[in-house]
């Protein structure tokens, strides 16, 4: 099966993240937003850090007890952000699309062919 898509990369928090602010990198996301290219698909990562620093930065604390929905949570808030410095440093011609992915979809033929067909449209 051919596609017209291809899968860059996929980044994670520890690229998106100036360590010594505890903050966004908005230079990560104007560098990518120049590299791409149509067609292109660059997978982010790190959502539940970021909520959560997002969350810190807000309240002043993290939320007490780390668990799934407390991570559901700080993953929400993290996904809203990065869907946001995204939009705001890809042109408007290309479209920017919340895919929920982790690393075993692009190590699993089956799930990376998903993949594929859920962005052809």
């Amino acid at each position: 099966m051919q596609h017209d898509i291809e899968p860059v990369d996929k980044i994670g928090s520890m690229a998106l993240i100036r360590q010594e602010e505890r903050d966004i990198d908005c230079n990560v996301f104007r560098h990518i937003g120049r590299e791409l290219r149509p067609g292109m698909i660059w997978a982010s990562s790190g959502v539940a850090k970021i909520g959560r620093l997002n969350y810190i930065k807000r309240t002043g604390h993290a939320l007490e007890v780390p668990s799934s929905a407390v991570m559901t949570d700080y993953s929400s808030q993290g996904q809203a952000i990065l869907m946001e410095k995204y939009r705001c440093c890809i042109s408007s011609k290309y479209s920017v699309r919340q895919m929920l992915v982790s690393h075993t979809h692009f190590n699993d033929a089956e799930k990376r062919a998903y993949i594929y067909t859920a962005t052809s449209f």
